[in-house]
């Protein structure tokens, strides 16, 4: 799918949003100009304090394309979670030229649990984090394989162990992390549509 400026008058919303969900597949999506966030998936804060206490998880949000969001708004992010998701997956997005300055591109919000951050590639944020894990509610979430143009980030998070991330310099992009820059989005259409959308 291809959503651009959704939310453009009522713009608390988020381009996709996901509530409680147990085994969905969010991929190849493209997901631009936004007054918010671009990717939301789950719900509950921190209520949800283990696994056996909600149903959500077994999602796989990967190879979306997430850019010019938060436009307007504070707060959200390029993909975020909410609560527990186990054994969720984020994986092999691309996620540049967020808006606003607050959070960060990847946001596991409070209570977010038992998931994988792996192999997303994050860039151009003009001054804002890669991630943010900004509370110890947030816990048990792994970051590992992932790609940023800036070191900033935050991890306030319980039991949340960064693995094997990279920061390049803007410039001297990884192979790797020019191979899923190169296959996220809207697979037919991704480079044809690529100046359209950012209109």
């Amino acid at each position: 799918s291809i959503v651009n400026r959704a939310a453009a008058e009522y713009s608390g919303a988020a381009g996709l949003s996901i509530g409680y969900t147990v085994g969905l597949t969010l991929e190849h999506n493209d997901v631009s100009n936004l007054t918010y966030g671009g990717i939301s998936v789950g719900w509950g804060w921190s209520r949800h304090v283990c696994a056996e206490c909600t149903n959500a998880g077994w999602n796989i949000i990967r190879a979306n394309r997430v850019y010019d969001y938060k436009q307007a708004l504070e707060d959200g992010g390029g993909i975020y979670m909410l609560g527990p998701q186990n054994s969720s997956l984020v994986q092999q997005n691309w996620v540049h030229d967020q808006g606003t300055r607050s959070t960060g591109a990847l946001y596991p919000d409070e209570g977010s649990a038992y998931s994988t951050f792996d192999s997303n590639v994050v860039t151009s944020m003009h001054g804002s984090k890669w991630l943010h894990l900004w509370t110890s509610s947030i816990h048990d979430v792994t970051i590992s394989g992932n790609f940023a143009d800036t070191g900033y980030y935050q991890n306030d998070g319980t039991n949340c162990p960064m693995v094997n991330n990279t920061v390049f310099e803007p410039g001297s992009l990884p192979a790797e992390a020019r191979r899923i820059m190169d296959e996220a989005g809207v697979s037919p259409l991704r480079n044809k549509w690529a100046h359209l959308v950012r209109g």
